[in-house]
């Protein structure tokens, strides 16, 4: 609790004030009642006559009260008002032989591997799919938010061999395509990541590109290994500028890492959050406290104590 007013909370010194002076007066106000011969040398008063010394008791507290109204006490409840749009992410992953060299930490798929499980976690309100691709392809998990169950999918790629080898580029960015066509997402991309050429597959890499620019989908490409030798650079170059993507090159674990984080940048979901308080009103029972302390004293005063003989 708190107060929006809290500097009338000085005005308690004017009861505090009421208190000392009355009780500085009080045995000027009341005399004791002598009783009978019984009792005579004792000094008591009468229910009356206690009562009427403690009326200000109810006053004073009535004015408490009121004094905590005025300061107006309230509570507050965190609300979060968020409007959250996510973007849909089709990550399509080459799983080749080749992607076993070990020219990066330990090898490129656990390099791979690696940084799409970071990219992942950075990515909380997204929806993911994972694409394999060697010679052939398929959907290994489809778009889904539950993003422990996808890193679950993708921990266990590379254990055993499930497709032919080869490179199908085309099929792999087609059939990450797919995943994102009835998507109505406003913003749909796909990550490809291969070491190869083309060289497997029944949709060739220009006919899936087709495919991404109709569907307006974005495509952005990685290519690791080395450069010139183990992929098709200028491929991977035409696929990302003619889809409005971006191709980038990674070589160690340090520079796909740094791709990742620059393509997050890139896609950042659109994340509008607004902390607001919601104000509790607090005074009413203070005000009921008050009011009936004062009917009390009221009651007490011209009903109660008149009735005492």
């Amino acid at each position: 609790m708190t107060f929006l007013y809290p500097f009338a909370l000085l005005l308690l010194i004017i009861p505090l004030y009421y208190l000392y002076f009355h009780k500085k007066n009080e045995n000027r106000q009341f005399a004791p009642v002598k009783l009978s011969s019984l009792a005579e040398n004792f000094s008591v008063k009468t229910t009356k006559i206690l009562l009427l010394e403690n009326l200000y008791l109810f006053r004073t507290l009535a004015f408490v009260f009121l004094v905590i109204v005025i300061a107006r006490p309230v509570s507050y409840d965190e609300m979060e008002n968020s409007e959250i749009e996510g973007i849909d992410i089709a990550i399509s992953l080459d799983i080749s032989n080749s992607m076993m060299t070990n020219d990066m930490i330990p090898n490129r798929l656990e390099a791979a591997k690696q940084t799409t499980w970071d990219f992942i976690d950075k990515r909380p309100y997204d929806r993911i799919a994972l694409v394999l691709f060697s010679g052939e392809s398929f959907t290994l998990c489809p778009l889904t938010n539950d993003h422990n169950i996808l890193k679950q999918y993708l921990e266990n790629v590379g254990n055993q061999r499930i497709m032919k080898d080869g490179t199908a580029i085309g099929m792999g960015l087609a059939t990450a395509v797919n995943r994102l066509a009835e998507s109505k997402s406003k913003s749909r991309i796909v990550i490809l990541l291969t070491d190869g050429m083309n060289n497997s597959g029944i949709i060739d890499p220009l006919t899936a590109l087709d495919l991404a620019v109709k569907n307006n989908i974005s495509v952005y490409t990685i290519g690791i290994g080395r450069m010139g030798q183990d992929f098709d650079e200028s491929l991977l170059r035409k696929i990302a500028e003619n889809s409005k993507g971006e191709y980038f090159y990674a070589a160690t674990n340090q520079e796909l890492e740094g791709i990742y984080s620059r393509i997050d940048m890139l896609e950042k979901s659109r994340i509008e959050v607004e902390n607001q308080q919601h104000q509790n009103e607090l005074f009413r029972p203070f005000l009921l406290a008050a009011l009936f302390f004062l009917l009390l004293e009221f009651v007490l005063k011209y009903g109660f104590i008149r009735s005492i003989s």
